[in-house]
């Protein structure tokens, strides 16, 4: 059978601790702190013991005091920052993902480098040993405390709110993890520090520094940017980077944010290399390479288009044709988009290079080559290296005396189409200027284009020139259709490039093609990543139902990203079966269907076309048994309770009577019915309830009216030895329950690790030659009990405690088989499995062995003396005692007594003494005496009626005497009396004259 835990309070102490827990209720509604306090947990809910009530609220303290406070699901934000600082392992999850232990020991060496250094090398065929070490090093070295046992981090089922509350002390405030991130971004920051993950970063101060110090570029900001401003364009620093936010930049500034969040944040710019811009997307070079002769003073212009992006890392080199450098200087500006002035002075004749580079790469467009010959001061150009087709490149024609006659501009494309261009002068006069637009000119825009700039038919210095036409719009991405979280995805450009990226987690992926610096689209193309994986289902719907009534489970894809959800449910044959599919929110959903047919049904789940984890689920329909449950009974007497499984599939049968305290013996009467068999010990109503594989079948509960039985009085019948008065309480026979209704025949969960004794008698069968051979109904508490095996085959022996573990045995020959000695520590029922080598129990096994300790009877109200033909009472309390049956004799049973089962474990005493002496009374348990016994009473002659002379008056506040006279032992009953205006009262007691 099913016991529930019950928890007994006496209405003092209920009530003491209802009245505390409600006030704890009341301080978290009055300080408004919604996340801890729930209108569906209440104060009875606590006392009362409801597991899932309580576990629930646990939870919520563990999500608010050790994560912080945050919007963002805690699950979320800690994978992120566990993906952050130990990258190498791709933890998913938070339960199989760290049963190997190797991902514990990489996050120890993280927070303690050096602590676990060859966690890679781990093998992870010791699953256990290795979580046991990694737990034992984080408890002993970073203050880690094991709230989750090693055996159950390394089973696979492992529950993810257990894993999550076990590493959420790695990242609570000052945690181990907090202190090596701490670490960790403070060895990137060159000048500043930070302390915390909450006040350093709502200013955008820290956040700059750090992408700045990863390589990131951030525009030059003026006094009067706000910190939602600057919070804002460090995050789109680190963007351009390839990190991405978890926070906006408003919610990153607030005083409530949580550290969490932050800390995830900033370990994403430890590990993971942050992808440095190119330096050609900062700077660009303008030079008019026209008319330069020897001595002449030569100027070019180094344009940043982003700000200043360490002008120290920028290095200009000009070369003469025999490869000797030409000293330049570069002046810059101090302006926002700074601007560089260089110069340089060429002294020999010929082709000249000019060389740009930062950080060692070269610029788009550097080298650029350019002629120094004689001097030409009529006309000079603007020389532009590249061009986009469909924008407007700008060239000018310079005129130093101001004579711009006869210049003329022709453009040549790929194709060998030539167009002379239109100039237009300047209002000064000295200059004149075209914007080329190369598509205008020829469709077949893209390629090499030639431009000569002449006067009077004769080429300018440098030119003809060759400028680079790029047309980005003719770039096309293919295989863009979508992926999979933690498999490669690739794509191609052109049939040219071939691209491929791991994404790491869920969503739209937004891919920017950019060629030659400009964007290929208006709008970045748009990848949706699907992890099925991450699709949760929870419900009763998943586990069992029963026939003809609707149940429910639910789907959670809101981690999965964007996809189509399916269900397909069938039933035993084949068939499918109706169901609504109802989308409650964020992706989250409820499916409901109602089984017409008994037996196993599969659910197939599927997300964007794939199964999810573990899916399809078989769930086993049921139709309830028939139960006929009596509704009268009588104190102490048997009552049966029938049930029928005819047509019912396999499950587990709860019945339980008053929540699980009063014992149920069930036996098999065929092969579809069953009968169970409990002893009412008390008057009044018992709750009968029964549960079909947890759910309450039809008509239950039952209520069952015990009353008393009709007893015949009579006469007393004195006889010289009197017989001992036994009272036993019921104690349940062993049960064996069979297939198709498997019922548990033990409240005692099954050992985690078994026990063997297997020996070898001629033939199998327990003896029952000894008193104490099995079966064996009571054994006392720390005292060796023994049994006998006589046969010849192997048996295998399991004795299992009040607590599920095993007990000590040792076994010895004997010459018909072997003897098994044992000894119970703790008073409660135990078990004694007996199984053949068919695997097989033998007959009657298990066998039910009661340990009690008699020392912890208690004796109450026995008086020393008593008086003869009256009634003598006393009780005698069992209850801590354990199981067993109670003996009580009065001079060896010369004396009759009866004794009363008041409650459990509580009797009371009845006896008479019709002569004068003293009376020894022995009080048994389980035929041991209990302290104190034998007890002793002395019993003298009748009272003899009292003489009282009464007082005619008396005076206030002086000693009143009366006399009591001519009886040895008397009972004063309460009496009173009047002496003037003077009450005096007296009580029952019992004086010894």
């Amino acid at each position: 059978m099913l016991f529930a835990l019950d928890i007994i309070h006496n209405s003092l102490s209920f009530s003491y601790e209802l009245a505390i827990v409600i006030k704890y209720f009341t301080l978290l509604r009055l300080q408004a702190i919604p996340e801890l306090y729930s209108p569906c947990v209440g104060a009875e809910d606590i006392v009362n013991g409801n597991g899932k009530l309580i576990l629930g609220l646990i939870w919520s303290y563990i999500l608010r005091y050790q994560l912080g406070k945050t919007e963002i699901p805690p699950k979320q934000l800690m994978l992120a920052w566990i993906n952050a600082v130990i990258p190498e392992c791709n933890i998913t999850n938070f339960t199989t993902n760290w049963n190997n232990g190797r991902a514990l020991h990489a996050l120890i060496d993280y927070c303690e480098p050096g602590l676990s250094p060859n966690w890679r090398k781990m093998s992870t065929s010791d699953k256990q040993g290795n979580c046991e070490t990694a737990m034992r090093l984080a408890q002993e070295r970073l203050g880690v405390p094991i709230v989750v046992s090693p055996q159950h981090m390394a089973s696979s089922d492992l529950d993810q709110n257990s894993g999550m509350t076990y590493l959420s002390y790695f990242m609570k405030l000052n945690s181990c993890g907090y202190k090596a991130t701490l670490r960790d971004v403070n060895q990137l920051l060159p000048s500043s520090h930070v302390t915390n993950f909450t006040s350093d970063w709502r200013d955008g101060t820290a956040l700059t520094d750090l992408v700045q110090a990863v390589g990131g570029h951030i525009p030059n900001q003026s006094p009067s940017t706000g910190v939602i401003e600057s919070t804002q364009l460090a995050i789109q620093g680190a963007r351009d980077l390839g990190i991405e936010p978890i926070l906006s930049a408003e919610d990153m500034v607030q005083p409530q944010a949580g550290h969490l969040a932050v800390m995830a944040y900033a370990a994403r710019f430890i590990n993971r290399p942050a992808m440095k811009l190119s330096a050609a997307s900062y700077i660009e070079v303008l030079f008019n390479t026209v008319d330069i002769s020897p001595g002449s003073k030569t100027h070019y212009s180094l344009l940043m288009k982003q700000g200043n992006p360490r002008l120290h890392s920028i290095n200009v080199k000009v070369a003469d044709p025999n490869g000797n450098n030409v000293p330049t200087t570069v002046e810059w500006d101090d302006q926002p988009e700074a601007t560089g002035l260089g110069t340089f002075i060429p002294t020999v004749v010929g082709e000249h290079q000019l060389k740009v580079t930062c950080d060692g790469e070269m610029i788009r467009g550097s080298p650029i080559k350019f002629n120094v010959g004689r001097s030409k001061k009529a006309i000079s150009f603007v020389r532009r290296e590249q061009g986009i087709v469909g924008d407007n490149t700008k060239l000018e024609v310079l005129s130093e005396d101001g004579n711009v006659a006869d210049v003329h501009m022709t453009y040549t494309s790929p194709s060998g189409l030539s167009k002379e261009i239109a100039l237009s002068r300047s209002s000064s006069g000295r200059s004149l200027s075209h914007s080329f637009v190369p598509d205008v000119v020829d469709s077949s825009s893209s390629g090499e284009w030639k431009v000569s700039v002449l006067q009077n038919g004769e080429h300018a210095s440098g030119s003809p020139y060759t400028m680079n036409v790029i047309k980005p719009q003719a770039v096309k991405l293919c295989n863009l259709e979508g992926g999979l979280i933690g498999q490669p995805f690739s794509f191609t450009g052109e049939d040219t490039y071939h691209v491929k990226f791991t994404p790491s987690g869920p969503g739209t992926h937004l891919i920017r093609p950019m060629y030659g610096g400009k964007d290929v689209r208006a709008e970045p193309y748009k990848v949706e990543i699907t992890d099925s994986n991450l699709v949760l289902t929870d419900g009763p719907g998943l586990k069992q139902a029963k026939i003809n009534e609707s149940t429910t489970f639910w789907v959670d894809a809101s981690q999965a990203g964007p996809g189509q959800l399916n269900v397909h449910i069938k039933d035993a044959g084949g068939v499918p079966v109706p169901s609504t599919l109802r989308e409650l929110q964020d992706k989250r959903f409820e499916v409901k269907y109602s089984p017409a047919v008994i037996g196993p049904h599969s659910i197939d789940v599927e997300f964007d076309g794939k199964r999810i984890k573990h899916s399809p689920f078989t769930v086993n329909v049921y139709k309830d048994p028939k139960a006929e449950v009596p509704r009268e009974g009588v104190v102490n007497q048997p009552l049966v309770i029938l049930l029928d499984t005819a047509n019912t599939e396999k499950g587990d049968l709860s019945i339980t009577i008053n929540e699980g305290r009063v014992p149920v013996t069930t036996k098999k009467l065929s092969k579809s019915s069953y009968s169970a068999e409990f002893i009412p010990s008390d008057l009044g109503q018992y709750k009968v309830e029964l549960e079909f594989n947890n759910s309450p079948i039809q008509g239950s509960p039952w209520y069952v009216n015990i009353t008393a039985p009709v007893v015949k009085t009579g006469p007393p019948v004195l006889t010289p030895t009197p017989p001992p008065v036994v009272v036993e309480p019921p104690t349940p026979p062993p049960v064996v329950v069979e297939a198709p209704l498997p019922l548990p025949v033990q409240p005692a969960p099954a050992p985690s690790t078994d026990i063997y004794a297997v020996v070898k008698p001629k033939s199998v069968r327990a003896s029952a030659a000894k008193p104490d051979a099995v079966p064996t109904q009571y054994a006392r508490v720390g005292e060796t009990r023994s049994f006998d095996i006589i046969g010849q085959e192997n048996v295998t022996v399991k004795i299992i405690d009040v607590f599920g573990s095993n007990v000590p045995f040792t076994s010895t020959p004997t010459p018909k088989g072997f003897a098994v000695n044992y000894k119970f520590k703790y008073i409660g029922d135990n078990w004694i499995h007996l199984i053949g080598e068919n695997g097989r129990p033998l007959k009657g096994s298990p066998f039910l062995v009661c340990a009690f300790d008699p020392g912890l009877v208690v004796v109450s109200d026995l008086q020393s003396h008593g008086v003869i033909n009256t009634p003598s009472h006393f009780k005698v309390n069992t209850l801590k005692a354990g199981r067993g049956e109670v003996t009580v004799l009065v001079d060896k049973g010369a004396t009759n007594c009866e004794v009363y089962s008041q409650s459990k474990g509580d009797y009371s005493v009845t006896y008479t003494s019709t002569s004068n002496g003293v009376r020894n009374i022995d009080v048994l348990f389980n035929n041991l005496p209990v302290p104190g016994s034998p007890f002793q009473t002395d019993f003298g002659s009748p009272p003899v009626p009292a003489t009282l002379q009464r007082p005619a008056s008396c005076t206030v506040n002086i000693i009143l005497y009366f006399y009591i006279q001519n009886f040895k032992y008397t009972t004063i009953s309460q009496s009173r009396f009047d002496v003037g205006y003077v009450t005096i009262q007296t009580y029952r007691a019992m004086y010894k004259i």
